[in-house]
């Protein structure tokens, strides 16, 4: 079963959300269309990876939009699809972008500080969504997502399961052998871009659209 949104409306169109996802969607076709064997895919990865041994700034912002796989990326925009929508609503669109890019570099550095696999390109997205579930939990800890459920024979039903569940499934399977990446396994970028959207979200987030009026329907 597959969740596909919280139960709190947004007030506002996300439409950083919906462009991070179509960046990173538009990211991966291409690097599978122009890098199709394994020498193009490696040669894709250290140039546009962040590999901490040949340390770049631009590397741990380019990284954020690359995945190894269908699954990768799936998971991850499903997260970000899924979280980003109310973080984003409480943000602004330019803080929420800010947000989205600090807490992935901070990942990135995380994982720097970390040693793991020093000659290995990192990427995907996993610190800067672990940043926008971080947030999430802070503004929303007792919201919950809608999980389809099928009932024979053909009978759908949504059911309301905890955030906090669903979270916790993904970092799962962002560290385990299903998600991880061919290149390095991202636990610290995870924990460091976690700890940075808990903190960074005091920071950015508006009080004012914390009010109930603001997200509940006129």
């Amino acid at each position: 079963m597959i969740p596909v949104r919280d139960v709190l409306p947004a007030r506002t169109t996300p439409v950083v959300t919906i462009a991070l996802i179509a960046a990173s969607v538009t990211v991966f076709v291409g690097h599978v269309a122009f890098a199709p064997d394994d020498l193009a895919r490696e040669a894709f990865f250290y140039t546009w990876g962040f590999t901490p041994s040949a340390f770049s700034w631009w590397q741990s912002v380019s990284m954020l939009f690359m995945h190894a796989g269908w699954l990768h990326l799936g998971s991850n925009m499903l997260a970000l699809w899924v979280f980003g929508e109310n973080v984003e609503d409480r943000l602004g669109h330019g803080r929420f972008l800010l947000f989205y890019l600090s807490t992935g570099i901070l990942g990135t550095l995380a994982h720097l500080q970390g040693g793991v696999a020093p000659a290995w390109p990192l990427i995907g997205s996993a610190a800067a969504v672990a940043g926008v579930i971080g947030a999430y939990l802070v503004l929303l800890p007792k919201s919950r997502v809608l999980l389809p459920v099928p009932f024979p024979p053909v009978h759908w039903a949504a059911v309301e399961i905890p955030a906090p569940f669903v979270m916790g499934v993904w970092f799962l399977l962002q560290i385990s052998g299903e998600l991880s990446t061919p290149v390095a396994v991202p636990f610290w970028a995870i924990a460091g871009g976690f700890a940075a959207g808990l903190a960074l979200v005091f920071v950015l987030r508006r009080p004012e659209r914390a009010r109930i009026e603001w997200w509940a329907p006129d």
